[in-house]
């Protein structure tokens, strides 16, 4: 997951949860995803 962070997208599409946009809600939904995991 951190690979993901590192590459600061500006979009990201969750299987399961949806399309988060814009980058702010990608770092977050990731960072919250970490912190569960």
């Amino acid at each position: 997951m951190q690979k993901l962070l590192d590459l600061k997208a500006d979009i990201l599409c969750e299987g399961h949860f949806g399309i988060y946009q814009p980058a702010a809600a990608v770092r977050k939904y990731i960072e919250g995803y970490m912190q569960r995991y």
